[in-house]
């Protein structure tokens, strides 16, 4: 069973005085958000369970994020195979691409936007960039993410029940998306 630590919770209540949600909001979204990762952590296979968090724990600065978020958070039904991983610009990718990684670089204040640090009941930790941060990095210039995979990650998150609209529109503008999130939710929603 995954829970959320502390430092995503801090996150959160921290990111909620800008987007004026309560402590209740909060509490029940980040619930939410650990059913959504348990769930699809239970749809991998064992070795691909191993291997994220594996990989996490030999590429300590990756943030899995892109379609492998898209997976972790419910947003896509598609085993995101290659596991893809955001690392902060100047980061060498030398070895992260030699075991198959799909790898991004972003630069710092970018990077470290959205980190949730997911922890296990075995005490393994790994990092995934929010549903709200994946959600622009799929459109963001340079994404590979598949148009129909995109498609449908949008509408499963307009049904979900804790999305967060706000912090949704609070990283698009600060990745300049917002003119193409806006054009996905304006058919949803």
């Amino acid at each position: 069973m995954s829970i959320v630590s502390s430092m995503a919770l801090v996150e959160q209540i921290r990111d909620s005085s800008e987007d004026s949600c309560n402590m209740d909001e909060i509490a029940l979204r980040i619930g939410d958000m650990r059913n959504a990762i348990s769930q699809n952590m239970k749809k991998m296979s064992s070795a691909e369970q191993s291997d994220i968090l594996d990989l996490q724990n030999r590429f300590k600065r990756g943030i899995y994020s892109h379609s492998t978020a898209l997976f972790l958070w419910g947003l896509s039904e598609v085993t995101a195979l290659p596991f893809h991983m955001t690392f902060p610009f100047g980061y060498n990718l030398t070895n992260a691409k030699a075991t198959g990684l799909s790898c991004s670089q972003s630069s710092n204040g970018l990077y470290e936007l959205g980190i949730c640090e997911i922890k296990l009941s075995n005490g393994k930790r790994y990092f995934v960039y929010s549903p709200e941060k994946t959600l622009c990095d799929i459109v963001r210039k340079g994404s590979n993410v598949d148009k129909k995979i995109v498609a449908s990650s949008y509408r499963k998150y307009s049904k979900w029940k804790y999305k967060d609209l706000n912090k949704l529109e609070i990283y698009a503008e600060k990745l300049h998306v917002g003119k193409k999130i806006k054009t996905y939710l304006e058919i949803l929603l």
